[in-house]
């Protein structure tokens, strides 16, 4: 069952969501955190009343934390900024089906992928035994409860002979991205430009993967591309995939994309990812600044609360490997501008 949209006031949303934000860990709150020497420091900095097994325990804590909060932000809107928001919150959904469908593809122990798979509120629980349990990809995809999930992804099966992991993580992505495209230009001016960064955020790293991770041709990639045409300029996809190699590539994303001093030094797609995300908080904090009566701000703070949650993870695991202070705080997403 989907979640229901609200009737609560305006007001009541703004002062609400003004107050969680006042609660993240960003910025100076952030930098303090990096002052724990061990995981039970911070564990009791973070959580106080709680009691944990250790990192893993934890980490699974911070995120269902995470998700629970932004679907109490859920709860309190209408219109479309409920529509966009809720489809934001199904992007937790497509990562637990990609676990789970990887898992299937290879026949791997589903144990195992379901100790992966993140936490969720009733209304986007997969039916995870039954779907591990189908005798077939069709019957699989079936299982996913989201109407348009599953009709995409039917689609794309029904298509394609024998589809591999990335394929169908591309095919699921495309789907998934395509209903988030629709529901943005129904949104208001900010909203549509967080959803639209976002889109073209995931379209250059889908090139960029697919051409030095996984060495596919760019035709074999274009049909999957949602938004990278607008995002990135008519010619300028193809270029950055053309690249001979990723230092190349990354000089030819433009710079409205991620400015040119910025890109400095990036050796990595994971430093590019980062470079993407920080861009993306930033301009949710734009947002947020901006939007002072408007409903843009809750959605502007589900990309602030996502910068949250991946900062947190990883200063845990920078000081289960015992890092130094400098360096921790090196590998956070801070916004310095």
């Amino acid at each position: 069952m989907r979640r229901q949209q609200s009737e609560t006031s305006s007001d009541f949303i703004n002062a609400k969501i003004r107050g969680m934000r006042s609660r993240l860990f960003e910025a100076e709150r952030l930098s303090a955190l990096t002052e724990s020497r061990t995981l039970p420091e911070l564990f009791r900095r973070l959580y106080p009343t709680e009691t944990f097994e250790g990192h893993m325990q934890f980490e699974s804590h911070v995120v269902r934390d995470s998700i629970r909060q932004l679907d109490r932000v859920l709860g309190c809107l209408s219109g479309p900024t409920f529509s966009l928001f809720e489809w934001l919150m199904v992007g937790f959904e497509v990562e637990n089906i990609k676990v789970a469908m990887r898992c299937y593809v290879a026949r791997e122990n589903r144990t195992e992928a379901q100790a992966l798979m993140i936490p969720l509120p009733r209304w986007m629980t997969l039916p995870a035994d039954a779907m591990f349990d189908a005798q077939d990809l069709a019957h699989f995809v079936r299982g996913i409860p989201e109407p348009h999930l599953q009709l995409g992804m039917s689609s794309f099966v029904r298509r394609a002979a024998k589809p591999d992991p990335f394929s169908l993580d591309m095919a699921l992505d495309q789907t998934y991205l395509r209903r988030l495209k629709y529901l943005a230009a129904q949104a208001d001016e900010w909203p549509r430009k967080l959803a639209g960064f976002d889109m073209g955020r995931r379209d250059l790293l889908l090139l960029l993967r697919a051409r030095f991770n996984f060495h596919r041709n760019y035709a074999d990639v274009l049909p999957y591309l949602t938004h990278a045409v607008s995002f990135l300029g008519p010619h300028t996809a193809q270029q950055i995939f053309d690249a001979a190699d990723l230092q190349e590539a990354t000089r030819r994303i433009p710079d409205t994309v991620i400015p040119a001093d910025q890109r400095e030094g990036t050796v990595s797609l994971t430093r590019l990812e980062d470079l993407l995300l920080l861009q993306q908080y930033r301009l949710a904090v734009r947002c947020f600044t901006e939007s002072v009566l408007d409903h843009a701000a809750a959605v502007a703070y589900f990309y602030m609360k996502q910068i949250e949650t991946i900062n947190l993870i990883r200063l845990t695991e920078s000081i289960r490997h015992s890092l130094p202070r400098e360096e921790v705080e090196s590998m956070l997403l801070k916004r310095t501008r």
